[in-house]
């Protein structure tokens, strides 16, 4: 038994030094040292610990490794800057700096530039929330991109990036630079099918990293001089890449004649459509029309089988316990109604528990998303 144990003993210290190998930075002992104090650039009134300003001088985008005991201060540095509430911090608008501003200085600079009332006026309301008022003889619909990917003429969605690129006084790396990269991707994608070669010589394929951003920089484009040269517009056209919500106050004719307009614009890019004066969906929404307003629902299409991850998934601990939270509150966000989101959570709460999760983890998390109102979860984080 003593044997045994010994065994075992050294088992677990054979995997605790494995772990800590793993993990262990590789880094010259010159590079160990604080960055230049240039990196960080305090203008707050509080003061940095050695820790926090070691761990900001690393940038904005360093991830400490797991937990090991040369690291430990850096970890406990991020928890301490998370919770601290007097201070801001923010990327430098030019150049990989850290700026640490002082939360009352960050809102007060915010506010000088937000009171210049050439540049910003203050509304009354929330000029998107248009729940309530919506005409009863609107129309609401969808618009949906035909194989937008594979019909996007390659040389124009390679015109639309260089000109976001100019827009945005982008400098590193050059634009030629950048096109001549898109120019690989585009004209250099060939494949092979059932033994045979394929070059695809028009749009690009949906698994390239480059085509989501292509393709909303090509719509975006083309949607601002599609729409001014309507002779009738939606009261509302809200596009998320390649499908479109809109709100038809006109007459049924003048939608019928902005449909033939759209389909006519562009010789490759067709939109098929489908509109009510009673319901429709977009994404997995679903929205109806009444007498109050606009309601939204969940969605819930034929093919969706709900196979969430199951419980005993060699995932991390972390990513399995956060499911039910997470998809309670896209329940929240989604549905307009109490009512529906208590019967959709509740159907949330049966499915998770097929796939070997505690029920009571589950019920847990859904209250604690019940316990926020839906205002608070639509709602952007407080600076």
């Amino acid at each position: 038994m003593t044997r045994r144990n010994g065994k075992i003993g050294r088992l677990v210290a054979k995997q605790q030094q494995y772990r800590q190998r793993r993990f262990k930075r590789n880094i010259p002992p010159e590079a160990e040292q604080s960055a230049p104090p240039s990196t960080v650039i305090n203008l707050s009134s509080s003061t940095l610990s050695d820790s926090e300003h070691s761990l900001l001088s690393k940038g904005l985008n360093f991830c400490p490794t797991p937990p090991t005991a040369s690291i430990r201060e850096e970890r406990e540095a991020l928890k301490t800057l998370r919770a601290r509430k007097d201070i801001i911090i923010k990327p430098a608008d030019k150049g990989s700096a850290a700026v640490v501003m002082g939360r009352q200085q960050y809102i007060d600079e915010a506010m000088r530039q937000l009171n210049n009332q050439t540049n910003y006026k203050p509304l009354d309301t929330d000029p998107t929330g248009i729940q309530n008022q919506v005409p009863n003889t609107a129309i609401i619909g969808t618009f949906d991109v035909s194989s937008l990917y594979t019909n996007i003429p390659q040389d124009e969605g390679i015109a639309a990036c260089s000109s976001a690129l100019a827009k945005s006084s982008h400098d590193s790396p050059p634009i030629s630079d950048i096109v001549s990269l898109m120019n690989h991707v585009l004209t250099k994608n060939n494949f092979s099918f059932m033994g045979k070669n394929f070059l695809q010589v028009h749009g690009t394929a949906m698994g390239t990293r480059m085509a989501p951003s292509m393709a909303c920089l090509f719509m975006s484009q083309l949607e601002q001089r599609m729409l001014a040269s309507a002779p009738c517009r939606p009261w509302v056209w809200w596009r998320y890449i390649d499908d479109i919500f809109f709100i038809w106050t006109s007459d049924g004719s003048s939608l019928t004649a902005f449909i033939n307009h759209i389909n006519s614009f562009h010789r490759t890019i067709k939109f098929t459509t489908e509109y009510s004066t009673k319901d429709t969906h977009f994404l997995d929404v679903k929205v109806l029309k009444t007498d109050d307003g606009l309601i939204t629902d969940l969605l819930v299409k034929p093919p969706d089988k709900h196979q969430y991850l199951h419980s005993t998934s060699c995932h991390p601990r972390h990513c399995k316990t956060s499911i039910a939270y997470s998809q309670a509150l896209r329940l929240r966000r989604i549905c307009s109604k109490d009512s529906d989101f208590i019967h959709h959570s509740q159907e949330l709460k049966k499915h998770l528990v097929s796939r070997g999760h505690s029920s009571l983890a589950v019920h847990r998390a859904i209250q604690k998303v019940k316990a926020r109102s839906r205002e608070s979860v639509l709602s952007k984080r407080p600076v």
